[in-house]
């Protein structure tokens, strides 16, 4: 088993590419790729010519994570192996605490641009208390 560079992964995720390149390939070989047992956070692993594709969920925690994914030829006469790994970026610290009210006035539109996205707000109506739409933050800033 080869260990090579890793790569680096937003804290928002999405979809990551690593490249390789197969030398001697022979007849029956296959690649394959996993992460290490325990990691719930890479998903999607797709290699497919010289590009092993993979999915990378937020982290919504406030610490670094680490894994490697392990890139395997398998082929008749035995196997070959290198491991990536893979670091994400800590996500943002939520903060604590309640609701905090906000009153608007005389609008039928609010464009809301919260800094703790992924928590969800509620736009009520004050003058008679209806709730008009509730929502969840979806990175937009459009609840």
């Amino acid at each position: 088993s080869t260990t090579v560079n890793g790569i680096a992964v937003a804290a928002e995720g999405g979809i990551y590419t690593i490249d390789y390149i197969l030398n001697n390939p022979v007849v029956g070989g296959e690649i394959g790729a996993e992460c290490l047992p325990g990691c719930d956070w890479i998903s999607n692993l797709v290699p497919k010519d010289g590009k092993l594709s993979f999915t990378a969920a937020a982290n919504i925690s406030d610490t670094i994570r680490t894994t490697s994914i392990v890139i395997t030829y398998s082929y008749p006469d035995g196997e070959a192996s290198c491991d990536v790994t893979v670091t994400q970026e800590a996500g943002q610290t939520q903060p604590s605490g309640g609701i905090r009210p906000v009153r608007i006035r005389n609008k039928s539109r609010v464009r809301l641009l919260p800094g703790d996205t992924g928590r969800q707000y509620d736009v009520v109506h004050y003058h008679d208390s209806r709730t008009v739409k509730k929502g969840r933050d979806d990175r937009s800033g459009v609840v």
